[in-house]
Order: structure tokens, then C-alpha cells, then sequence
């Protein structure tokens, strides 16, 4: 972790080190002095220290650590935790190899009490080069890693099981946004060395020892505008820190960002499964933050480029929440033409725990009513009717109605549906005029 070693040290303490205490850890070893030994500046703001955060490319200072409570956290990127789970993080290790390094156990780690202060910070250790991976590299790595762990959720039940009891198991749901699980699996699948390999530790998928980033976790694939994945979301099946987990290199594309090419009005919430329980029950109009502050740039851009024209914030039903929603909707004010909210019931903490035991129609009911008559008029436009005729049938969607007739032409055929047109066999050619 740094140049300070100890090499020696004597047995008895070692051996007592072998099995750390993990709380007492957290409680002796000083959080800000951990963060300062990477090189990593903080300054004193508050209660916090505050500092450039090193898990995602950090351009402005938005890594907070808290002396006080021995935590860390940036809103930005949703890294959080204790002083045993930054240096798990940073340094590529397991929660116990990360405990064992700060009690000094391993030779060539330095012990909690030995870090540097601020002015003798360590020098970040030397990694090896990793390659440059170009964008349309990246989004194929990534797409396969995503495919790779939805074919995995049906492999091991863990990440299935859990899903299903937060009832996020609709499985036109969970192979609409492509949910995946984390279960360590692709590494064996992955040859043991060669380009592969830096070009996955390069763009975050596996860290620097080779182990896989998202393990034990549920991992959620993020789209761009042209459906490249973008980025992964994680989130661990326990409430460990840090519970949520983004690729490294900030934040990228819009968690069901789709929904915005086919509706003007959206349902913004904190996190992926928020949106991805809204989804379930029938809004399919439901898009995602990066957490309570993470609205980013491609937000914005979906918003203005789609000309949506209305929000509603669903938020957590928090005080931090509340917050985050009154800074998002100064925000929108001059960007939309309407900003609505949800007021969550008494108890309800967000939308996923609203759903464990609510109906869609009572969701409905806590829209404003302007929002509830342009759904509904959402609902009925996109409501398909079909009608059969004497020479085939009329199709009416979306206001607009569609005739398709069939016309005699020999040895060959095609037939119609409310899909669209695909080829049968031999007899006759439909083919379809629009109307209306």
C-alpha cells in the first residue's frame, strides 16, 4: 500500500493478526490518513474531508470522507464504505486481505499506526501498463461481459433468488435490460493471460489482480443513445458497503434512456431497480440517477434531444432524498415544461419497497392528476385494435389505422401482422396501405 514496510514484527502479534478484528479496525485506524497515504489530498470542509475520488476519473473534488464515522463515499461514481473496504477497493483484495494489511500482517505492508500524514504521503505504487482500448473495442468487450452474466443469473440461483425477493424476477423485465449475475465464473472462462485480459482490466471489468470487479453482485448493463453498453451497474446481494458499484470512468448513458424516444413524459428515480420495478408494473417510462446527486450531463442531453417536456420525481423517501429532488427540479425548471413529484406513502422508503406490497393502480393514484389523464391517453392511443374484413383486416395503433388486403400472385407469398410484414410461403401477397 505504501513504502513504509514492516518486515519484521513478532510472531505473536502476527499470528493475532491472521484472524483481524475486523471492528476493531475500523474503530482504531484513521480513515483520512488511509485515503491520504494513496496521495490522495483532502481538505477539511465541514465535517467531511474532501478530496479527488480514485475510483472513477475525477475531475473536481467529490470524494467525502468522515473522520467521525470512519466512512467514505462519493456521489459521483456510488463508491462507499469503511477504511477496510477503500483499501479492499483500491488495491484490488478481498475484504480480509484489505483487514490484514492494515493490522500489518503481511510483509511489506505497513501497519495502520505506521501510515503517513498528509505531507509524507506514500507515492502510489507503480501498476503495470495497461493497453488502450478503443471505444468500439470497449462497448463489444462490454456487451459480451453483460451477455456472459445474464446467461449466468439462470446458472446460480443466488442472484435469481434475491431478485426475486425484491419481485424483480418478471422475466420480460430481466431480458429487456439484460440483468445479469456476478458470480466469478468468467474469469474461468477468460484464457489465463493475453490481450483479453488488460483490455478488461483497462476498462474495469477485472481489477488489477485479475479477479472480477462486480463479484456477488447483480450487474445491470447501461445503454447510449445508439444501444452500446456504456457502462455496468452492481449491486451486492447484502447491504455490505459499498451496496452500489458503477464501471470505473465515470458515469456514462441513461438506465432505460430508451424510454425517452417514445414518451415525453418520464418517471426519474435513484437507482436502476427503482426503475426497473416501475417498469414491471407497466411504466415503461421510468429512467434512473446514478444516486441521489447523479444527474450528469447525458440526462440532460436525453431530455433536450427527445423534447421531453415533463418530470416526475420519484426519489427516495428520505431526507436526502427530498434534497436531492428540490436541487433536480431548480434544475428542470428551465429545461422542461412541467416538474411533478411522487409523495411516498409513510414508511415507504423508495419504489422498489413500494411495489413489495402495491398495485400498479396504486402507484397511479399518487401521480398528479395531469400526469395520470396523459397516461391514460398514453394507454389508450397505444392500445391495438384489430378488426377483420372481408379482404383481410384493418390494424389501428397509435391513432392512425392501417388496411391490409390480399392480392393473388402465383409461387409466392407473404403474410401480414400487426408486427410488420414477413414472407410464408407460396398463394398469395398481402400487402398493407395506410389510412388515416
Amino acid at each position: 500500500m505504501g513504502s513504509a514496510v514492516d518486515r519484521g514484527g513478532d510472531r505473536e502479534s502476527r499470528g493475532r493478526a491472521m484472524n483481524p478484528n475486523f471492528d476493531q479496525i475500523k474503530k482504531t485506524t484513521d480513515i483520512v490518513r488511509v485515503v491520504e497515504s494513496y496521495g490522495i489530498a483532502l481538505k477539511k470542509v465541514g465535517a467531511d474531508h474532501v478530496g479527488l475520488c480514485p475510483f472513477h476519473e475525477d475531475t473536481k473534488p467529490s470524494l467525502r470522507v468522515t473522520a467521525g464515522k470512519g466512512l467514505f463515499r462519493c456521489p459521483a461514481c456510488g463508491a462507499a464504505g469503511n477504511v477496510i473496504q477503500f483499501v479492499a477497493k483500491k488495491e484490488g483484495l478481498t475484504e480480509r486481505e484489505a483487514a490484514l494489511k492494515l493490522c500489518g500482517s503481511i510483509p511489506g505492508v505497513m501497519r495502520a499506526s505506521e501510515l503517513p500524514t498528509a505531507g509524507e504521503a506514500a507515492q502510489p505504487r507503480s501498476l503495470p501498463s495497461l493497453p488502450s482500448v478503443d471505444e468500439a473495442t470497449r462497448a463489444k468487450l462490454l456487451a459480451r461481459v453483460a451477455g456472459f452474466y445474464a446467461k449466468t443469473l439462470f446458472k446460480d440461483r443466488a442472484g435469481l433468488d434475491y431478485l426475486k425477493a425484491r419481485r424483480l424476477d418478471d422475466p420480460a423485465m430481466l431480458e429487456t435490460f439484460s440483468v445479469g449475475y456476478c458470480n466469478g465464473t468468467l474469469r474461468n472462462a477468460l484464457p489465463k493471460a493475453g490481450e483479453i485480459i488488460g483490455q478488461l482490466q483497462a476498462i474495469g471489468v477485472l481489477n488489477e489482480r485479475g479477479n472480477e470487479v462486480f463479484y456477488g453482485r447483480v450487474v445491470v448493463p447501461i445503454f447510449d443513445a445508439a444501444g452500446n453498453v456504456v457502462s455496468l451497474y452492481g449491486r451486492r446481494l447484502d447491504d455490505e458497503q459499498p451496496r452500489h458499484l458503477y464501471l470505473k470512468g465515470g458515469h456514462r448513458g441513461v438506465f432505460n434512456g430508451i424510454a425517452a424516444k417514445t414518451s415525453q413524459s418520464l418517471i426519474v428515480t435513484e437507482a436502476a431497480f427503482d426503475a426497473m420495478s416501475l417498469w414491471a408494473a407497466g411504466f415503461h417510462n421510468a429512467i434512473s440517477l446514478y444516486g441521489k446527486d447523479g444527474w450528469t450531463a447525458d440526462h440532460e442531453t436525453l431530455i433536450r434531444e427527445n423534447g421531453v417536456t415533463e418530470i416526475v420525481l420519484a426519489l427516495d423517501n428520505d431526507e436526502r432524498g427530498r434534497e436531492a429532488a428540490d436541487a433536480l427540479e431548480n434544475k428542470l425548471s428551465g429545461l422542461v415544461e412541467s416538474v411533478h413529484r411522487v409523495m411516498w406513502p409513510e414508511g415507504v422508503k423508495d419504489a422498489n419497497a413500494f411495489f413489495l406490497s402495491r398495485t400498479a393502480e396504486d402507484f397511479r393514484a399518487l401521480l398528479p392528476q395531469p400526469v395520470r389523464a396523459a397516461r391514460a391517453d398514453e394507454e389508450t392511443a397505444g392500445k391495438e385494435e384489430i378488426t377483420l374484413t372481408p379482404e383481410g383486416f384493418t390494424l389501428a395503433v397509435a391513432g392512425r389505422r392501417y388496411e391490409l388486403c390480399a392480392i393473388e400472385k402465383p409461387r409466392r407469398a407473404h403474410a401480414v401482422s400487426g408486427r410488420g410484414l414477413c414472407r410464408t410461403g407460396a398463394g398469395k401477397r398481402l400487402h398493407s396501405r395506410r389510412s388515416g
